[in-house]
């Protein structure tokens, strides 16, 4: 197994990261290149630095939209949980124990190689690692192969350039800016993240009491008293979880409270509803029509309830089945909608463990709701969408991953 490690504060991450790890992965044929969010750097103390959650959940994004885990691309918060200051060299110690057959590449930029010399023991990263130099503007070629010599004579390192045209793009030039911007240097993805959380100076979204109040008076007026009950409900558990877990509590709020908005639409009416109006569905969603009021409630969402907020759509949208790789608001929404206070049925982990669970482990609450879903769905019997098999190993796949590095 060879495996790249592009790490950085990426404050934020934008295309060029991107552009470096696909350039090192198809050059070097690397099985897999791990974008590692850094801590805050002790020289970067001066530095605005988003939150390690924020960070984290940007890079996730980017790394989907370059095709994800199933392309080869990972993002990791092996650093974030580390006590103290985090150096390479322990990091690619740590790995190597975890993983002692796995050949590592370590990825830096060509402004980073000048430095590489006063690193904390370069001897130790290049034992470990071999060296992948990408290209950076205003540093010469001359310069970069100059001190590859000095470096390969002085510590015996294995380094390799990475064939890229030169870039200047930094995180701190996409920072600079300040107001509602497009981003255009990041994926758009990152870029909506960016303004939906009001990172840099951009305007996050934000509801008043008067939108939220709105918003509670139309469910009301369009559910039965139960089913407003447990979207109250929802909304109630997705906002308690969002402190937990970084996300702003009314979004998780005004998410938790619609996910339902379209449950009790006449599902052949629904299914009209959707064709009429260009709502894709699947066949199985054609053939379980339960699941179609995910699908039309976020329709609802943007032009009912006047929401442009992709994340709460796609909350909404992914809240029965969920998806590979859901941002925290969706597994929020997803999970709260099975753990809700109101819910009162038997599963394994109880109900009440699993409500004690979620707000310091999501990924592995996910886990268990996934595997009681299937076990109730096997019982009936009665198809099972395939996303939902789809994200129960994607997200046992993240639990397999963390555990592989935690018990190094």
């Amino acid at each position: 197994m060879k495996k790249g490690i592009l790490g950085g504060t990426f404050n934020p991450i934008h295309n060029t990261h991107l552009a470096i790890g696909i350039a090192a992965k198809e050059q070097f044929s690397l099985d897999e290149v791990i974008f590692m969010p850094s801590k805050q750097p002790a020289y970067k103390k001066d530095v605005k630095i988003a939150s390690e959650t924020d960070r984290l959940n940007m890079t996730e994004l980017a790394v989907r939209s370059i095709g994800g885990s199933k392309a080869g691309f990972f993002s990791s918060d092996f650093e974030y949980r580390r006590e103290g200051n985090t150096y390479t060299w322990e990091t690619l110690t740590l790995l190597h124990e975890a993983e002692p057959e796995t050949e590592f590449f370590f990825i830096i930029g060509a402004d980073s190689l000048m430095n590489f010399d006063k690193w904390v023991k370069p001897d130790v990263i290049s034992g470990l690692s071999v060296l992948l130099v990408a290209p950076r503007e205003g540093v010469s070629d001359e310069d970069v192969r100059s001190k590859i010599k000095a470096l390969k004579e002085r510590f015996n390192s294995d380094i390799r350039e990475i064939d890229l045209k030169k870039d200047a793009t930094s995180s701190s030039e996409i920072r600079n800016g300040s107001g509602d911007r497009d981003f255009p240097l990041c994926p758009a993805s990152v870029s909506a993240y960016i303004r939906e959380h009001g990172l840099y100076g951009t305007d996050s979204t934000t509801f008043t009491k008067e939108d939220i109040r709105d918003f509670f008076d139309k469910m009301q007026h369009t559910l039965s008293p139960d089913r407003f009950m447990h979207s109250v409900g929802v909304a109630y558990m997705s906002s308690c979880l969002a402190y937990s877990y970084g996300v702003p509590s009314d979004k998780a709020l005004v998410a938790g409270l619609l996910h339902d908005c379209a449950k009790e639409i006449e599902k052949n009416e629904m299914e009209r509803l959707c064709d009429e109006n260009c709502v894709p569905l699947t066949d199985i969603e054609r053939r379980i029509k339960a699941l179609i009021h995910a699908r039309y409630g976020a329709y609802l969402v943007k032009h009912l309830y006047g929401i442009e907020d992709i994340e709460i759509i796609n909350a909404v949208d992914n809240h029965t089945v969920g998806r590979p790789g859901m941002s925290r608001l969706e597994q929020i929404v997803f999970c709260a909608d099975f753990l809700e206070p109101g819910r009162k049925y038997h599963c394994e982990p109880s109900l009440d463990e699993l409500r004690k669970l979620i707000f310091t482990d999501i990924d592995k609450t996910t886990v268990l709701i996934l595997e009681n879903q299937m076990d109730y769905f096997k019982e009936k019997p009665r198809d099972i969408d395939p996303r939902s098999m789809e994200t129960l190993e994607y997200y046992r796949n993240v639990l397999r991953k963390r555990g592989a590095t935690e018990e190094k």
